[in-house]
């Protein structure tokens, strides 16, 4: 059994998968670093799929193998990928807005959901980003408003836009997708770049 760490090989002795990341990520801890990959004989394993296999024994032919970043660059590019999801979100968001004109409605609500979904993933992404490298966003302010109000006020815009499209509210949904979405969407612009920023001036710091 050989347990690496970026390719170096380490003096753990742990029987287990889970023990093993433990030992590893408290390592790494100290140098400021977290494990962004595992494989298990050449295997990756993510999410559900590395959960489930916390508890499984190393085998003396068992080769782990931990790959790791610094926290900080794994948020940076995280978030510079958001501002090109949220331009396709809005993108998906004005065209439906046009097919509902043309009472093309089922295929409207298609692209809505399409992003809506992109919406959920850049948040959850910012909020993940935000907690990797210890920033409260209850401390910052993006043009005079606080994160936390622009995440609240993504909330209750994702909540109307499901109702509308449950209760079959076109012209309501027309409406948000024409003229509440992009101004939402602006903000969130202005908040990632913030963010952004931020990270990139914590980085300049080590």
């Amino acid at each position: 059994m050989v347990i690496y760490v970026d390719d170096q090989p380490t003096n753990s002795n742990a029987t287990v998968i889970g023990d093993a990341l433990n030992e590893v990520r408290a390592m790494l801890a100290r140098q400021k670093r977290i494990v962004v990959e595992v494989k298990l004989n050449g295997t990756p394993l993510r999410g559900e799929n590395l959960d489930q296999h916390q508890s499984i024994l190393l085998t003396p032919a068992s080769e782990l193998r931990c790959f790791s970043a610094n926290p900080h660059e794994v948020a940076y590019s995280a978030l510079k990928e958001l501002p090109g999801a949220l331009d396709q979100a809005q993108h998906l968001f004005s065209y439906a807005s046009d097919l509902i004109s043309q009472d093309s409605n089922t295929e409207a609500m298609s692209h809505v959901s399409q992003g809506i979904e992109i919406w959920q993933q850049v948040q959850q992404a910012v909020i993940q980003s935000c907690d990797l490298v210890d920033i409260n966003l209850n401390y910052l302010t993006v043009d005079d408003q606080k994160p936390t109000v622009i995440i609240d006020d993504l909330i209750d815009q994702l909540k109307n836009t499901r109702d509308a499209i449950q209760t079959g509210d076109v012209v309501g949904l027309a409406d948000a997708l024409g003229y509440e979405w992009p101004e939402l969407t602006e903000r969130w612009q202005q908040l990632i770049e913030a963010l952004i920023a931020l990270i990139d001036e914590q980085m300049r710091k080590y």
